[in-house]
């Protein structure tokens, strides 16, 4: 089976007419073969990234810059004892013939097996001739290390349409459970028999089912009622969501609007309100004990208002409110499913303007860049604003995490400066550009939780824009930070490889 924490591979062989695999009449049953994956864990996780199964948490890192601007996606299994890379052309990953989006990346359980599993998105595959449709390629997780599964295209039979040039499947991806969603933003629809709408974009939502034949249980499109062209539907996602950032809403420019849906019927959208909003540009969701299914979505470059009062002079005491631009701000939505469309509600607004988040808004914090969301002993938010200055170093970023749901719980500050935190801040690091939280996977120790925190634009042995990723342990209600380490591109720092642009 290969080299343990290495590469394993082994084509499936079992039936999928949903990736092509498969002559145009299923084979019966007893034709299925499903391949072996040897995984010791016992059932599915969704709180712990484990792609051995040992019980130990693993990370997952993109490196955008690597390869020519193809991109990496490094694995670093067990507290980093071990590391697999992937890389276009290398034998399990495709290659491909032109330079576009690099490599993406999520984490899921396709096969319901406990051991996690990875897909990665190859947005410039060429699919059939059709050049930049795009691919996903599946790898399942074993002990003994990953088992190669199904390469995933736009042209692949139980998918709602056909590749097109440019669509880019797989520029984004998310997973939850053994669901995987993929955004598609090159994707130009056509609507009621008229020309093209030129990369509206799309997500393509799948249900895999490890012992079906046809692969999946169910697959659904996430697509505008009513697009526009440059839309880019599908540039960021999560499961079972869709967001364009750059999207015209309400006769706004670059509002960004966000559409959900949990089936082929019916889709809800929602869309920002002001020009530059950028609504869309992160997303994260996740079930919240109490309050229910959440979706938390970054508008980086809205405005925020700021009141103010007079201090001095001839109008002291009066108060004054003032826009900032590019503040940013996260907007919660309570996903609520009907009989009828599924509708976004909007219950809350974050910014650094409301109580208990640290800082004040500031032009070009562009907090809301990243979330992360963590349902473990208590509720765990945390949002970026990479664009902060801190102790005059601009663009150096900062962190702020929420612990516990309710709209009075604390807010904890990190950047780089903070006391017991590795490193210093600098100029254009941009700590905070990724986030994730994790369930703790460190047997035996007082850790609740850790959080992964991507700074790509760190300098790395001299190296500009090596990027690294920061590590911190969470014990209690806060995070250990005198516990935080760094996690470096195997092997070194390379210039611009900007590692730690998206992490898990």
């Amino acid at each position: 089976m290969g080299l343990v924490k290495g590469v394993v591979v082994v084509p499936v062989a079992m039936s999928m007419a949903a990736f092509g695999l498969a002559a145009a009449a299923p084979p019966a049953a007893a034709d299925v073969t499903i391949p072996t994956i040897n995984c010791p864990a016992s059932g599915s996780s969704t709180s712990l990234v484990d792609f051995d199964g040992d019980g130990v948490a693993d990370a997952v890192v993109a490196v955008p810059g690597a390869n020519g601007g193809m991109g990496a996606i490094e694995v670093r299994y067990s507290r980093g004892t071990s590391t697999t890379t992937f890389s276009p052309g290398d034998g399990v990953i495709p290659a491909v013939t032109a330079a576009g989006p690099p490599l993406t990346f999520a984490t899921l359980d396709a096969n319901y097996d406990g051991c996690t599993d990875l897909a990665i998105g190859i947005p410039s595959y060429t699919d059939g001739g059709v050049a930049a449709a795009g691919a996903v390629q599946l790898l399942y997780g074993s002990k003994d290390g990953f088992v190669t599964g199904p390469l995933i295209t736009p042209s692949n039979a139980s998918l709602p349409g056909d590749a097109q040039a440019g669509e880019h499947f797989g520029y984004a991806l998310a997973g939850l459970s053994n669901e995987l969603t993929v955004g598609a933003p090159g994707w130009s629809p056509t609507v009621s028999g008229a020309q093209p709408t030129p990369r509206a974009g799309e997500a393509i939502a799948m249900r895999f089912d490890y012992y079906q034949q046809s692969g999946f249980d169910n697959v659904w499109a996430i697509r505008k009622s009513f697009p526009h062209a440059g839309d880019r539907l599908g540039t960021v996602v999560a499961p079972s969501i869709a967001a364009a950032p750059t999207a015209t809403g309400h006769g706004k420019n670059h509002a960004g609007c966000i559409a959900w849906s949990t089936s082929t019927a019916d889709v809800g959208a929602y869309c920002g309100h002001h020009d530059n909003d950028r609504l869309g540009a992160s997303l994260s969701y996740s079930y919240v004990a109490g309050v229910g299914y959440a979706l938390f979505a970054g508008a980086p470059t809205h405005e925020v208002a700021v009141t103010s009062v007079v201090k001095h002079g001839k109008h002291k005491g009066k108060k004054v409110t003032r826009t900032v631009k590019d503040a940013g701000v996260v907007e919660q939505f309570a996903l609520i499913r009907t009989a009828g469309s599924p509708t976004l509600k909007l219950e809350a607004t974050i910014s650094q303007g409301s109580p208990r988040v640290p800082g004040d808004p500031t032009k070009g914090n562009e907090f809301g860049s990243a979330i992360t969301t963590f349902n473990g002993k208590k509720p765990l938010l945390a949002i970026s604003a990479p664009g902060a200055k801190v102790n005059g170093h601009a663009h150096a970023g900062a962190v702020f995490l929420r612990v516990g749901a309710e709209r009075s719980s604390p807010w904890q500050l990190i950047d780089r400066d903070v006391k017991g935190v590795a490193s210093a801040a600098t100029t254009g690091d941009r700590f905070g550009t990724a986030l994730s939280l994790a369930g703790r996977g460190y047997p035996g120790t007082a850790i609740d939780f850790v959080l992964y925190v991507g700074v790509p634009n760190d300098s790395v042995g001299g190296n500009a824009d090596a990027g690294r990723v920061q590590i911190f342990y969470g014990a209690g209600s806060k995070p250990r930070l005198t516990g935080s380490k760094f996690l470096t591109e195997h092997g070194g720092g390379v210039a611009h490889a900007q590692y730690g642009a998206a992490v898990d």
